[in-house]
């Protein structure tokens, strides 16, 4: 055992997801922007508008943590509307979240034609 044996690992927050959310979302193009209400607790951390006017709402956690009550109303109610809100606690569920976002854009795109 040696000295960098006994250091911790260090911990991802909450920001570390973000940040690196919004710089995989710039990479693609897309506008990943923070998304506050002034009238409402509880919403979305980031509004991502992507081409063919289409935007989603992602919400940004710590690995291992959980949307809280309050948030999970918030999806609920913009589920509801028809809007798509994604929790991403990790930079993989990050990448996963830009995958099935480009595989869905693509198939819209298809559509369209």
């Amino acid at each position: 055992m040696n000295q960098f044996d006994k250091l911790p690992e260090k911990r991802i927050l909450e920001k570390d997801v973000e940040s690196y959310l919004v710089r995989k979302c710039r990479a693609e193009g897309w506008m990943c922007e923070k998304f506050t209400s002034p009238n409402r607790r509880a919403v979305p951390d980031r509004m991502v508008s992507t081409s063919l006017r289409q935007v989603f709402f992602v919400e940004c956690k710590a690995p291992g943590k959980k949307p809280t009550d309050a948030q999970k109303r918030d999806h609920e109610r913009r589920g509801n509307l028809g809007h798509v809100v994604t929790i991403v606690d990790s930079k993989e569920s990050a990448d996963k979240f830009i995958s099935k976002t480009k595989d869905w854009l693509e198939a819209l795109r298809g559509m369209l034609r």
